[in-house]
C-alpha cells in the first residue's frame, strides 16, 4: 500500500512535532523515503495522487 498525499502530510506533521527524529519509530515507510518527503516539502513540491486515474 502506498500512502496517499493526505497520509504523507499527516506523517510529516507528526514527524515535525518529534523533530524528524523518527528513524526508530517509523514503520510505515523507510526512513530514506521519509527524508525524501521532507526535502520535497521544503522545496515546495506537492505530492501527486497515487494509482491509476
Amino acid at each position: 500500500m502506498v500512502p496517499s498525499p493526505s497520509d504523507r502530510a499527516r506523517l510529516l506533521a507528526i514527524g515535525k512535532e518529534l523533530g524528524h527524529d523518527v528513524k526508530d519509530i517509523i514503520g510505515i515507510v523507510k526512513p530514506e523515503t521519509y527524508r525524501r518527503w521532507i526535502r520535497r516539502e521544503e522545496a515546495g513540491v506537492k505530492p501527486k495522487l497515487v494509482g491509476r486515474p
